[in-house]
C-alpha cells in the first residue's frame, strides 16, 4: 500500500487523463484507475473492489478542483488501493 506521505516521484506513472474530457473530476479519476486495472470503469467496484467514494468524496473533489485547477498551482493527491492519484494542471495522473 502506498503511504499518504509518498510522493508521485517515488512511483511510475501508469496512466493519465485530461479532466476536460469528462463531465466530472471523479469520472476522470475512475476512468484512469480502471485503465490502470485494465477493467471497464463500471466494473471497477465489483471486479477489483475499488470504489472512489471509499477514498475521497467525489463531489468535494469536483468542487475543490473545478475551474480553479486551470488558473492555479492547485495539486491534489490521495491514495486509492495500490495507486497514488494526483490531480494537477487539468490532468489526473495515476501512479503505481
Amino acid at each position: 500500500m502506498i503511504s499518504d506521505d509518498a510522493s508521485p516521484n517515488d512511483y511510475t506513472r501508469v496512466t493519465q487523463r485530461p479532466i476536460d474530457d469528462y463531465p466530472t473530476v471523479g469520472a476522470a479519476v475512475v476512468d484512469a484507475i480502471a485503465d490502470a486495472e485494465n477493467v471497464d470503469p463500471v466494473a471497477l467496484p465489483a471486479d477489483r473492489g475499488i470504489c472512489l467514494f471509499d477514498h475521497v468524496d467525489p463531489d468535494a473533489l469536483d468542487t475543490m478542483v473545478g475551474e480553479r485547477a486551470a488558473r492555479s498551482d492547485l495539486r491534489v493527491a490521495f491514495s486509492v488501493g495500490n495507486y497514488r492519484v494526483q490531480i494537477a494542471r487539468r490532468r489526473v495522473e495515476v501512479y503505481g
